[in-house]
């Protein structure tokens, strides 16, 4: 049998980039174009359009506005498209906005949705994927940001919580228990025993896609934070450490059947 043909490198020149790109070939395969036909509505070569198609270039204002007629691109998402392309070369990207804000993980389930893996860390709570509504409403309160609607963040292959995050004292005690039990049956959390020093101040996602390095997610609070390129180094080379001194999934369903005895 012939070996199979490794698929090309094509790097997409920023995460905006990669993210513009991945919507306009969406776009392109649900209106049921090929490049080929694409290019020829676009009287641009295939050649070009594949590089806009996979973040290689950077499509213009005008390249935008006939790519959404062609592909008959929602009028809400437009905008949002326009935007991409004139800031494709910025390479961080820190938005500001309410806590209680619904949309203030837009980015991330972007990202989410072309991840092919993602590894969280968190110090002082858990992350929302893993929460109880309960335990939810107990960090809002907390933290005194608004109620607003509970809405998970779904999509890690591993969440990595540091044991601080584990006891929480501010949570009511019927509420925290019934939290490490659903805890319990998760094999995709590994627990950062107390010896470890928190290696971050917040929490952040190390967000891996096909043809991009690896970049990395901050929720600071009052921002989100994307990291991508030499910037990601850090964070990098924490969730390394973080991985190195984490307990096994065994070990760390020991340290949440301990923590339930002890309460």
């Amino acid at each position: 049998m012939a070996a199979r043909t490794p698929e090309p490198d094509f790097r997409a020149r920023t995460v905006r980039a990669l993210l513009l790109s991945r919507e306009l070939d969406a776009n392109r395969r649900r209106v049921g174009l090929s490049t080929r036909e694409a290019a020829s509505g676009m009287d641009m070569s295939p050649a070009m359009l594949n590089r806009v198609m996979t973040g290689r270039r950077l499509p213009t204002a005008l390249e935008i506005g006939g790519l959404c007629a062609l592909f008959d691109v929602p009028a809400e998402r437009r905008p949002v498209l326009y935007d991409l392309a004139r800031e494709g070369d910025r390479t961080q990207w820190l938005t500001h906005h309410d806590p209680g804000d619904p949309d203030r993980f837009a980015v991330l389930r972007e990202l989410h949705a072309v991840a092919e893996s993602i590894t969280g860390y968190d110090t002082a709570t858990l992350p929302l994927a893993l929460r109880t509504a309960d335990y939810h409403r107990a960090v809002l309160a907390a933290t005194g940001t608004a109620a607003g609607k509970y809405d998970q963040v779904e999509g890690h292959t591993v969440h990595y919580v540091h044991a601080h995050a584990l006891r929480a004292p501010w949570v009511d005690p019927a509420v925290m228990t019934a939290q490490l039990v659903r805890l319990r049956d998760n094999r995709r959390l590994r627990v950062v025993p107390d010896c470890t020093p928190p290696p971050a101040a917040h929490p952040f996602q190390v967000i891996t896609t096909r043809h991009f390095p690896p970049v990395v997610f901050l929720d600071l609070g009052a921002a989100t934070l994307l990291l991508e390129l030499d910037a990601a180094a850090p964070h990098l080379a924490a969730l390394r450490t973080v991985e190195n001194r984490a307990l096994s999934i065994g070990e760390t369903q020991a340290f949440l059947d301990y923590l339930l005895f002890s309460r």
